[in-house]
């Protein structure tokens, strides 16, 4: 869904999930993270990532 947020301009319903870096932007390196996570046993992304949770970090992107 990031991927088309990205390059389709699809809407993305809670865009600080899709946000796996934690850099408080949604860019291409986001999909890359969860890519590399998921196929070359990267590091895991921040938290909450894999439990239901709030971002702790404090930045412009929201659930809405």
């Amino acid at each position: 869904k990031t991927l088309l947020y990205l390059f389709a301009g699809d809407d993305l319903r809670c865009p600080d999930a899709a946000d796996a870096d934690d850099s408080g932007t949604l860019d291409i390196t986001d999909p890359i993270v969860l890519l590399r996570y998921l196929f070359q046993g990267g590091s895991e992304p921040p938290p909450p990532f894999g439990e239901p949770g709030t971002d702790p970090t404090v930045d412009g992107l929201g659930c809405g």
